[in-house]
């Protein structure tokens, strides 16, 4: 069972008024693979968008054409594009309807008022959502939509294309969520003190460095295990039970589970597991599995980054955090991974759902542009003997580079 459901689930911050002055609302909404998350917000000239509610599901598509990105890539290119198109705006209405509902709004009397759709998503998921063609996301070489006029599709028709703003990618697959992300970051601040690092964790993991005007951009390809997996695990709690039991020595370093321990049971179909000492969910060896590949794919790619900006690890002064893991990430659990280098603990901090935050800025009338003085250097991880031995050893719970 993921941590996502199926069914929309809302929060609500804040009650509104039916009756009174007319008001402004906005969206903002973060599109992923795995998961998608809106928030309604409240616009007012001159001021931060105010947050009324927040709603957020396991992405519709994946029931239908599978988890991960490529299946469904394969799927548009091969004449699924419009079902994909509107299972994902479907999904973005089903979701204003119920942070509405929780601000004691009607969709119907809230539409008229909606201002602004501000949607960051990777790559893929925002070239589907508008029913672009992905042909060149699909097969090398890759390059990416950057054309994402909303014009056709249940979104479309509810709002009008005018109102709705889709984040454009920096790369094939660097999207507009990383965009949004270094909006809320403010990663390449003019008066910065040195090299700094923003790592998204979720399906795709994404490694932006920030060093004076360049700005090298990488992606790798992390699966599920960030966002908790087929299990109910927050990702924080993924990393807490994990890296609790790596100290403890139930799970080695080379990921296997140490069936001599007691805390180490197998289930009914023969498969070793252990119970989370803080989620008290059952993590499958299969699952760490899975988090290895993961931990592999991001720190490989950090590797890379580092190697290409010709830095040490020593040499950046700032980590931000963003994604699955939300505000309770723990960096010393990060660096017990081997997610990170221990050098990096007390210089790592989360931003929670950055693409979420950034959207919200551009809601507010932040630019989603990158400064002309930046220079963007994207990093293509080498598919070679040599670098798939390093992503392969990679997969132990120790940093490497």
């Amino acid at each position: 069972m993921s941590r996502w459901p199926d069914t929309p689930t809302c929060h609500c911050e804040e009650r509104v008024a039916r009756r009174g002055n007319p008001v402004a609302y906005g969206i903002a909404v973060d599109l992923g693979t795995t998961s998608v998350s809106l928030a309604l917000a409240q616009l007012a000239p001159g001021a931060a968008p105010r947050v009324l509610a927040s709603a957020s599901a396991r992405n519709a598509q994946a029931s239908e054409f599978g988890r991960d990105i490529l299946s469904r890539l394969s799927a548009a290119t091969g004449g699924a594009g419009s079902r994909l198109r509107d299972l994902a705006q479907n999904q973005v209405i089903e979701l204003l309807a119920c942070a509405a509902g929780r601000s004691g709004l009607e969709l119907a009397e809230i539409t008229p008022a909606l201002s602004r759709a501000v949607i960051a998503g990777n790559s893929a998921m925002a070239a589907l959502l508008v029913g672009a063609d992905v042909a060149s996301l699909a097969t090398a070489p890759f390059a990416p939509v950057r054309t994402l006029r909303c014009d056709a599709g249940p979104l479309a028709r509810l709002l009008g294309p005018q109102r709705i703003t889709v984040l454009e990618p920096l790369d094939a697959f660097v999207g507009g969520d990383v965009r949004a992300d270094l909006i809320a970051t403010d990663l390449v601040a003019e008066d910065a003190s040195g090299p700094r690092l923003l790592i998204d964790l979720g399906t795709n993991a994404e490694v932006v460095l920030a060093r004076g005007p360049h700005l090298f951009v990488c992606s790798a390809p992390a699966g599920p295990a960030f966002e908790g997996g087929g299990s109910k695990l927050l990702g924080s709690e993924v990393l807490a039970d994990v890296a609790q039991l790596l100290r403890q020595g139930v799970i080695g370093r080379d990921g296997k589970l140490d069936e001599r321990n007691t805390q180490v049971r197998r289930d009914q179909g023969g498969v070793a597991q252990v119970s989370g000492p803080r989620s008290g969910q059952a993590l499958s060896q299969r699952f760490i599995r899975d988090l290895q590949l993961a931990k592999a794919a991001t720190s490989t790619a950090l590797a890379q980054t580092l190697d290409v900006a010709g830095l040490r690890a020593a040499d950046i002064v700032s980590i931000d955090i963003a994604g699955a893991f939300g505000s309770a990430l723990v960096p010393a659990d990060l660096a017990t991974l081997g997610l990170i280098p221990a050098v990096w603990q007390d210089r790592t901090h989360s931003r929670g759902n950055a693409s979420l935050a950034g959207a919200l800025a551009v809601l507010g009338g932040a630019s989603p542009e990158l400064s002309r003085a930046v220079k963007l250097i994207a990093i293509a991880l080498p598919d070679d003997p040599a670098f798939n031995a390093a992503l392969i050893a990679a997969t132990d719970f120790n940093w490497r580079h």
